[in-house]
């Protein structure tokens, strides 16, 4: 049986992400978005088997569209001090995490694991983040690039509770300054990361 013609599979994610923007991070169901789209909850559990799995579309689709508000200043960034670089893709990442938070929820909460095809985006993302770290910390590129990720990622999660800043970017600067000449320090370092990752910077 042929399935409804309202359903696009390469557009859920980014519905769903509308949806979600609109009504707030915790107040959308599979049930309302199915209604939002026009379709049966049933005729959408034949693409998705339940909130988790739209979550991890979702947040392929803002993955997708952090990567792509940050590239924006690539023509920018050429002949910039790398570290420069690195401190105002920093400052952006978290303005986005501010200016779209439920974006930024989809983003957190859309943890595609290896093998999902969503996987993908946050793969491009990671190849992208690791070439720009990659001019600032030769040989020491995958450890910095994974650490600097998590600690931005980190700082959007504690400034969204216990460590509400006063000054957004308080301390920022003197953060990715240390962390990048500390692992010039310790440069060369053995990679940290999974195979499947390093293997999409590595070719």
């Amino acid at each position: 049986m042929a399935y409804p013609a309202q359903i696009e599979t390469e557009t859920l994610g980014k519905q769903a992400l509308a949806l979600a923007e609109e009504k707030g991070w915790d107040n959308w169901s599979l049930r309302e978005f199915a209604k939002h789209i026009g379709v049966t909850a049933n005729a959408l559990y034949r693409y998705v088997e339940d909130r988790e799995g739209l979550t991890t579309l979702m947040g392929e689709t803002a993955t997708r569209e952090l990567h792509h508000y940050l590239q924006r200043r690539d023509k920018e960034y050429e002949g910039m001090d790398p570290d420069q670089v690195l401190i105002d893709i920093s400052r952006r990442y978290l303005g986005f995490a501010r200016r779209r938070p439920h974006a930024y929820s989809a983003y957190f909460n859309g943890k595609p694991l290896p093998g999902d095809p969503a996987i993908q985006a946050w793969l491009e993302f990671w190849a992208w983040l690791h070439g720009k770290v990659s001019d600032a910390v030769p040989g020491a590129e995958d450890a910095c690039a994974f650490s600097l990720w998590a600690y931005i990622h980190g700082r959007v999660e504690l400034e969204r509770g216990p460590a509400q800043m006063d000054v957004k970017d308080a301390g920022l600067e003197d953060a990715i300054t240390a962390m990048l000449e500390g692992f010039r320090t310790l440069a060369p370092l053995e990679s940290p990361l999974p195979d499947h990752v390093r293997a999409v910077t590595s070719k």
